[in-house]
């Protein structure tokens, strides 16, 4: 099978997150057209959220190249009418699903709706009227967690993480449906697998306030002590994730490949706090 061209209209959920954020602005500059499937009232009240969130960020996204498509990742059919379903199916010649309900407390059911059933529903359209290629953000933690293993391999996993984390559990199901659309119906794919994701290198901008790791590095500082665990810092930032991600998901491919896209350079937890301290936190 022939890899697909080199899409000029994409698909995007999750622009309104960090991330996508980073996704949309690197998308707009290299495709003529992004579908941006966000929680919205109206289109118009939609390009005014991404707007506004760029503003933010400082970001420059193309936005005379967005087309907001109002819907919700956890309603059956993705809060799609049939119409805008069939047109979607025409016009994406790709599809990068980012968007996902991100929490490390709640359970695999309550999270299944909005990161399982829409990874569904997104691969059904990715498949009708033409395969579009198709990139499924996941995570590294899915690869890591894995009883016994001392690295995460570049590679679906047929054994389930190790751990009862609902968000995680959600993107390993995720991982095996695009795995499984890829074997079976030839779709190009990527999961791609980030680490730790941190501000952007060029203005520092971050989700420092609802970020897991940022909180507890804050409630450490606090507390004037931090855990002793193993686990290494991993930290990358998110506009250069983004920008990899974005060169990943529009090169042609004929397969499925998975990235993992973690920094190779980390710090123990006693030299992140020792930093953290050195520079008067």
């Amino acid at each position: 099978i022939a890899p697909c061209p080199v899409p000029r209209t994409v698909l995007l959920t999750g622009a309104g997150g960090f991330l996508g954020g980073f996704l949309l602005e690197a998308l707009t500059h290299r495709v003529d057209t992004v579908y941006c499937l966000l929680r919205c009232s109206d289109p118009e009240g939609g390009l005014a959220i991404l707007a506004k969130q760029a503003r933010a960020a400082g970001l420059a996204p193309r936005l005379d190249r967005v087309q907001v498509i109002p819907g919700d990742l956890a309603a059956p059919g993705l809060g799609l009418t049939d119409a805008v379903r069939r047109q979607l199916a025409c016009d994406a010649e790709a599809i990068l699903h980012c968007g996902a309900f991100v929490h490390h407390l709640h359970s695999y059911p309550e999270m299944k709706a909005a990161n399982v059933d829409s990874t569904a529903a997104l691969l059904e359209l990715a498949l009708t009227q033409r395969r579009k290629p198709f990139c499924f953000i996941s995570t590294i933690t899915v690869g890591t967690s894995i009883k016994g293993a001392a690295s995460a391999a570049e590679q679906v996993l047929a054994e389930p993480p190790a751990i009862d984390n609902g968000y995680v559990l959600t993107k390993w199901v995720g991982e095996q449906l695009v795995a499984q659309c890829a074997a079976r119906y030839g779709l190009p794919a990527l999961i791609a697998r980030p680490g730790n994701i941190t501000g952007s290198s060029r203005t520092g901008y971050s989700n420092y306030a609802n970020n897991h790791f940022w909180l507890f590095a804050k409630g450490c500082l606090q507390l004037g002590a931090y855990p002793d665990m193993p686990s290494p810092v991993e930290m990358t930032p998110v506009d250069a994730l983004a920008q990899a991600i974005a060169a990943l998901a529009l090169a042609p491919r004929d397969g499925l490949m998975v990235a993992n896209l973690s920094n190779p350079a980390t710090l123990t937890q006693r030299e992140f706090f020792q930093l953290l301290a050195d520079s008067g936190c």
